[in-house]
C-alpha cells in the first residue's frame, strides 16, 4: 500500500494509497487511532473486494476522500500521523 522507511520517526506522517481502482468505503474517521495492520478502508471493484490495512500505528489525521469515491490505483485515501 505504502512504502515507509522502518526508521521512521513518530511525527512523521505516512500516507495510505489505494493499490489499484475501484469505490473505497472507508473504515475510519479523522481523529482515530489505529494499530499497524488494522483495516482503515475497503476497494470494491467488481467483484473483488481488497481491504487497505494500516501500515503504521498512529492517529488518522486526514481523510483525502470521502466514502464512497471511485479512485485509481495509487490515489491518496488518508494520511497517518
Amino acid at each position: 500500500m505504502c512504502a515507509f522507511p522502518a526508521d521512521r520517526h513518530r511525527d512523521e506522517a505516512v500516507d495510505v494509497v489505494a493499490r489499484f481502482g475501484g469505490v473505497v468505503t472507508l473504515l475510519v474517521a479523522e481523529s482515530d487511532e489505529v494499530a499497524e495492520g488494522d483495516a482503515v478502508a475497503i476497494v470494491e471493484l467488481t467483484k473483488l473486494e481488497a481491504a487497505v490495512t494500516a501500515p503504521v500505528s498512529g492517529r488518522i489525521a486526514r481523510l483525502a476522500i470521502p466514502s464512497g469515491t471511485q479512485v485509481a490505483g495509487g490515489d491518496l485515501l488518508l494520511v497517518i500521523e
